[in-house]
Order: C-alpha cells, then structure tokens, then sequence
C-alpha cells in the first residue's frame, strides 16, 4: 500500500516548491510511514508523481501510478480518474498556477497549506451522518472529486471530463449476475494471492442492489398502490432530514448555514423523487465517501477485492427498476442464477424485505445473548472522559468556533443518551486541536506535551 500525489503547475519552479513540499510532509499527517518519493517527473519540469509508502515494492509498471490505479503519468501530463462509485478516491486542490490531486486529503491539504483550515460543511455533516457530503473533506480547499469522473493536468491547468459507458447496459437480473461473475473472474486464477498477502474478498456494496438508503423509507404496498407510494414519498423525506440534520443543533450559526447549502443538491432531488434521490443519495456519499474511507483503512492491511463496487455491476444494478431492488427482488434473482441451492436456505432474523416472518425464518435465529458494540456499551469512566475531553477545550478553541459549547455540554451530561454523538465530538476534538498528529506516539508522551 502506499498513497500518491500528483502536481501539474504553469512553471517548473512552482512544481519543484510544491514536490519538495510533499517530500517534506509531516510523517504525522499520513496513516503509513514514508518516506515520500518522485516517482516520475516530466521531461520540463512542469509535472510530477510522488509516492508516500511501500516505495521499495513499487516496480517499473508502477512509477507515477496510484496503487488503485486512479493516478497516473504520461508524457508531459498528469491524469486522474474515478469510478462510479468513486470508493478509491481522489482529492483536489488548487493553489496559484498549479494543482495538486492525492489520494489521500490530508497529503493535498499539508502540500497546500491547508492543514489548519477546517471546512464546515464538512463538520456538520460528519456531526449528523458520520461521514463527509458531496465534494467537502476536513480542509477547506480540499475536495473529493465526484464519481465516474477523469482528469487531465497540464501546465498548471486542470479539465475535467465525465466518463460514461459506451453502451447503457440492458436491464435484468442477468445482467447484473454476468457483470458480477465478470467482476470475480481474476480471484479465481491459479494465484489469489499478490506481493503483500492473499486477496481479501469483501461483501461490502451489497447495498446498492437494493436502492442504498431508499429501502429504509419504502413501504410494502397494502392498500392501493398510490396510498402507499404517497406514504413511501413522506418516509423518505423524512429520513433524509432525521439523517442530515439531527445534530444540526450543535453548529453555530454560520457554520449550520454552510452544510445547509452543502445539501442543496440533493434536497432538491428529494423534492424530484424521494426514494430515487436516497437512493443516488447513498451512491454518491455513503458509498462515495464513507466506504472510501473504510476501503483505504482495510488496504492498509491487507489488498482487498470489492466486487459488488465494481462500476459495472453498480451500473447493471441501478438499472434494475428501483422497485424491484428495494423488494430484495433483484437479489432472489441473481441468487437463483449464480446458485440456486442457496435459495432455499432462511435468512437469519427476518426473510426477504417486504416478506412476513415464515416459522422456518424463526428457527433460523434461535435467541442469543446481544453483540457488544463497545461504541455505545460503555460505562461512567468513558463517559466523563469523552465529556471532559471535549470540554477542556477552551472557549477559544477551534472546535468552539464551529460548534456551541452549551449544545455539546447538553449532549456530553451523563448519562449519555446519544453516543454516537459523543464519539462524534470527541473526534472532532481530535482533529481540530491536533491531537490527532500524535496518535502514534505512547499515551504517557501525548499527554505531556
């Protein structure tokens, strides 16, 4: 594993400052160790590919690529891409005459000098979902570049172009089985296995095939059919604003208005079509964002195989009619293709959505103890150390120019109702003091500092 970052600017001499700048990077802000190297350089200077991490397995195929293969070099140029669900990303940041894209935000945002200025539409949504909306990252100046995307740099200057198949793929569950046996092919070669470790397999992206977030608001039709659109309509609706805003109430004025207007977009899409827009809601953040983290914190252990992310099998899927995804139709489907012997075997807890419980689903989860989730499991002593983290902080600190102290100290008395917002402050603690910098060094140390 190891991350790239590529600079294209007007002169050779504000390339040369800004690739010495990434040489230079603090250690701290990168989740591997270094060192950072050029990996390519253009013949005039003007461009150049670096490399943080892993520079000893990077043989002559790789110099000036990305490991995921989203940036690249040729010629003179620097070029990026993303794919639909852009869950391997790429960030992008303008600075004078040159611009800069990394795989990783926190490179981009130390080469640019943008470390210390926090994005507020980032935070606010980090608040209420967990996870960042749209292009926002936790540097002002910093954006993730949307899905299914290509860039080309040149000279300092930047074009971005919108990739599209050259054929929309039909629909059908066939379609999608075929684009998903196509997207497992290369795991079943005689050699899983790469230079760094066998090849994890993971199941994440399941949820796309049945409408992302789309399914949590649909009703099963009971009366007539219009009754229960219009109820399905209203549900979502109001899942979308309960996910987006329940903690709006800890940002301060201004702060609240720049994730506002950060959902502009997709309230407006609500407004179009409630269960569409959750669903492309989910694609382009959920997915876009949130497992774009997720998938860069697994490869940091191991290579990872995604096969449900693959961009045709999204494609195929999100072709399907959204009715027949949200009724798990789409999957019974494709599962009786691929192998139909699973079929017949009851869903653990509940059976296919919109389907009652039968007593074969029942059996199938014979009652347990509950799974401990030490996120919210957690006893006074955690408590009253996320508390006092969080309010030690002073009135003028970062974190209480963006989000009201009164609010975080009504959410932090104990006993903790809302944990996930705790954490969530905490975090954001971390990250607007720093602390974050000095996750690798022995406890004891960090706290005399």
């Amino acid at each position: 594993m190891y991350f790239t970052l590529a600079v294209s600017a007007a002169t050779r001499q504000a390339c040369a400052v800004l690739a010495e700048a990434a040489e230079r990077t603090d250690p701290r802000v990168m989740p591997i160790p270094g060192p950072a190297r050029v990996a390519w350089r253009a013949p005039g200077g003007r461009a150049a590919v670096l490399h943080w991490g892993d520079g000893d397995r990077c043989d002559d195929h790789s110099a000036g690529t990305s490991h995921a293969g989203t940036i690249w070099a040729g010629a003179a140029t620097a070029y990026a891409r993303t794919g639909l669900t852009r869950v391997d990303p790429v960030y992008l940041a303008e600075t004078g005459d040159a611009v800069v894209v990394s795989d990783r935000a926190s490179w981009a945002a130390a080469v640019t000098g943008r470390m210390d200025d926090p994005d507020p539409a980032m935070i606010g949504a980090f608040l209420s979902l967990g996870y960042p909306v749209g292009a926002a990252t936790p540097f002002r100046g910093v954006r993730a570049l949307g899905g299914d995307r290509a860039l080309r740099l040149a000279d300092g200057r930047l074009m971005v172009t919108r990739t599209r198949p050259e054929d929309e793929p039909p629909t059908g569950p066939d379609r999608v089985a075929a684009a998903l046996t196509e997207a497992v092919r290369p795991l079943g070669g005689p050699d899983p296995q790469t230079a760094s470790g066998p090849v994890q397999a993971g199941g994440h992206g399941g949820e796309l095939l049945r409408g992302g977030y789309a399914q949590a608001a649909w009703r099963t039709p009971r009366t007539a059919p219009g009754a229960a659109s219009a109820l399905s309509a209203a549900a979502a609706a109001e899942l979308f604003r309960r996910m987006t805003t329940r903690r709006l109430s800890l940002l301060r004025r201004g702060p609240a208005r720049a994730y506002l207007a950060s959902l502009a977009w997709p309230a407006a899409a609500l407004a179009r079509g409630p269960l569409a827009a959750l669903d492309d809601f989910y694609l382009a953040n959920r997915a876009g964002r949130w497992s774009a983290a997720a998938r860069q914190a697994y490869l940091l252990r191991s290579p990872l195989s995604q096969p449900l992310f693959a961009d045709q099998v999204v494609r195929a899927a999100r072709a399907v009619p959204l009715r027949d995804r949200m009724s798990d139709r789409l999957h019974r489907d494709v599962l009786g293709m691929l192998c139909p012997e699973l079929l017949g075997i009851p869903l653990a807890g509940s059976g296919w959505h919109g389907e009652p419980r039968t007593p074969a689903t029942v059996l199938a989860a014979p009652p347990g103890p509950a799974a401990t989730d030490w996120r919210r499991d957690y006893g006074e002593a955690v408590a009253g150390f996320l508390r006092g983290y969080v309010l030690d902080h002073a009135e003028t600190s970062p974190l209480f120019g963006i989000v009201r102290r009164k609010a975080a100290e009504h959410l932090l008395r104990l006993p903790q109702a809302d944990r996930h917002g705790a954490w969530a402050l905490a975090t954001l603690a971390a990250r607007l003091s720093g602390d974050w910098l000095n996750a690798r060094e022995p406890a004891r140390q960090a706290l005399l500092r």
